[in-house]
């Protein structure tokens, strides 16, 4: 009897890593919404909706980028406490799409 394996999907990886970057991302959207004048976490966290729509690009996803550039409209905008709500919401979303496109419920087609 082998013990082989499945093979995982290519895409598996950039899943895992673009949900590892919008918890990151949610995490510092919360941050700002209790320090709203810290400069250098919206940098990073326009870094991070960037990397995000280049990934869900790369997975040949829709929804993703379009709910990457809402945020980014909303990162061109003065830094606030609502701005920070919208981002925070704005990655629930994305966690939630990721939640469903990995369990088969959503299926992305390219």
């Amino acid at each position: 009897m082998e013990n082989k394996k499945e093979p995982r999907k290519a895409g598996a990886f950039l899943v895992q890593g673009l949900g590892t970057l919008c918890l990151e991302g949610r995490d510092v959207a919360s941050y700002l919404f209790q320090v709203p004048t810290d400069q250098k976490q919206w940098a990073r966290l326009r870094q991070i909706v960037d990397r995000i729509i280049e990934a869900a690009s790369k997975l040949g996803m829709r929804e993703l980028p379009a709910i990457g550039k809402e945020m980014q409209q909303v990162l061109t905008g003065p830094p606030s406490i609502m701005a920070a709500d919208q981002l925070t919401a704005g990655f629930d979303r994305i966690i939630k799409l990721l939640g469903s496109a990995q369990s088969g419920l959503f299926i992305a087609i390219p």
